[in-house]
C-alpha cells in the first residue's frame, strides 16, 4: 500500500515557475480543449474555485489554485507515509477513499496500484499552466495519463509540446491517426514554427475552406495572424 501514496505524492508539480511568461501571441495554449460544460467535478473540492477562475481565464489565479489543491491532497496522502505498511492508518485511508475515490464526484482515481486525479482536472490544470508561460510543468501534470482516457489528451499534449518550443515534436504526434480540426490548427502553428512556410500555409488555406460556423473560422484567422507573430515574413492568406 506504501507504494501507492508514493504515487500520489509524485503528481505534484516540482518544476519551476519561470520568471516571464511566454507570448500569449504565439503560444497556442487557447487551442486546447477542455470541455468541462456543466461537469459535476467543476464544484467540487479543492479545485471549485480553480475551475471558476479559469472559466472566467483568470490563469494566473487558477493556476494557484489548482495547485493548492493538488497539494491539499498531497497533504492529506502524507499521512499515509509509514515505514512499514501494516502501520498504515486505515481509517484514515478508508475516510480519504470515501472523500476523493469514492465520492459521487471523484477527484482521484485508481490505476493499478497508483492514484491518479481525474483527466479534466489534470488537462485544465495543464491549460492554465501553459497559459501563465509553464507548458513544460503542464505536462508534467498530463504525464502518466493513458491515450485512452481522454479524447482530447493528444490535442493537449501537441499544444503543450508547441508551447514549449518544440514544433517538430508537435508534428511527429500527428503523423498517425485522423486529426480533429483543433490538431488541425495546432498542426498549422507547428509547421510554421519549424520554418516551412510552403506547408503552413498550404495548411491554413485548408483550414479555412473546411471551417464551419463563426466559431471554427475565427479560430482559423487568429491561427493565421500567430503565424505571422511565428514568422513574419510569411504572407498568410
Amino acid at each position: 500500500m506504501r507504494t501507492v501514496f508514493l504515487s500520489l505524492l509524485s503528481l505534484v508539480l516540482l518544476l519551476p515557475t519561470p520568471t516571464r511568461a511566454a507570448s500569449p501571441d504565439a503560444s497556442g495554449c487557447f487551442l486546447m480543449a477542455v470541455p468541462v460544460g456543466k461537469a459535476p467535478i467543476r464544484r467540487t473540492r479543492p479545485f471549485k474555485k480553480a475551475f471558476q477562475h479559469a472559466s472566467k481565464k483568470r490563469w494566473q489565479r487558477a493556476s494557484r489554485a489548482f495547485d493548492k489543491g493538488i497539494a491539499q491532497i498531497q497533504q492529506e496522502a502524507q499521512a499515509f507515509h509509514v515505514l512499514d505498511d501494516s502501520e498504515t492508518d486505515l481509517p484514515r485511508l478508508r475516510d480519504f477513499l470515501k472523500r476523493h475515490v469514492h465520492a459521487p464526484v471523484p477527484t482521484v482515481t485508481i490505476q493499478g496500484d497508483d492514484f491518479r486525479f481525474v483527466p479534466l482536472v489534470l488537462l485544465m490544470a495543464a491549460r492554465a499552466q501553459c497559459e501563465v508561460g509553464s507548458p513544460q510543468r503542464g505536462m508534467a501534470l498530463l504525464n502518466g495519463l493513458e491515450p485512452e482516457s481522454h479524447p482530447d489528451l493528444r490535442r493537449a499534449l501537441a499544444t503543450l509540446e508547441f508551447a514549449s518550443g518544440s514544433p517538430s515534436e508537435t508534428i511527429q504526434r500527428f503523423k498517425s491517426g485522423r486529426l480533429g480540426f483543433g490538431e488541425r490548427l495546432i498542426l498549422a502553428l507547428a509547421t510554421a514554427g519549424t520554418g516551412d512556410a510552403t506547408s503552413a500555409i498550404q495548411h491554413l488555406k485548408d483550414l479555412q475552406r473546411d471551417c464551419i460556423g463563426p466559431r471554427q473560422c475565427a479560430r482559423v484567422r487568429r491561427v493565421a495572424r500567430q503565424m505571422r507573430v511565428l514568422a513574419p515574413e510569411m504572407e498568410t492568406p
